[in-house]
């Protein structure tokens, strides 16, 4: 769980995250093959009440994720991966779950940016 916070978000970007990831570019024309891997997201720390709540809410994620499949599967067994993906999604935005992982991935960023400004 706690290795998504190493990863790029799985959720709408937010206005910080995109002013991370273009800090963090050298020039308007310059298209890095893995651009998240400029962006500084931080490592998970367990101390970071942020990150451990992430964390939790990802464990949240992953039971309603397979719940919304397995439903899905009973209801009807040839579904495809986009019927699936929907299912997942409706899911966490019902439980609203995917709303309080953008509240809390919305306050990780902005010390990152200023990190990066001050490198600039």
């Amino acid at each position: 769980k706690a290795d998504l916070l190493s990863s790029p978000p799985a959720v709408q970007p937010h206005t910080e995250w995109l002013r991370a990831f273009f800090a963090s570019r050298d020039s308007g024309r310059d298209f890095h093959l893995h651009p998240w891997r400029r962006v500084p997201i931080p490592r998970f720390d367990g101390d970071n009440s942020q990150h451990a709540k992430l964390s939790d809410l990802c464990g949240v994620a992953e039971d309603a994720a397979t719940a919304a499949v397995r439903l899905c599967i009973n209801e009807e067994s040839s579904a495809i991966q986009m019927k699936l993906s929907n299912a997942v999604r409706d899911r966490l935005a019902a439980d609203g779950i995917l709303n309080a992982i953008d509240g809390i991935v919305a306050r990780i960023p902005p010390e990152q940016v200023e990190r990066i400004s001050r490198r600039s």
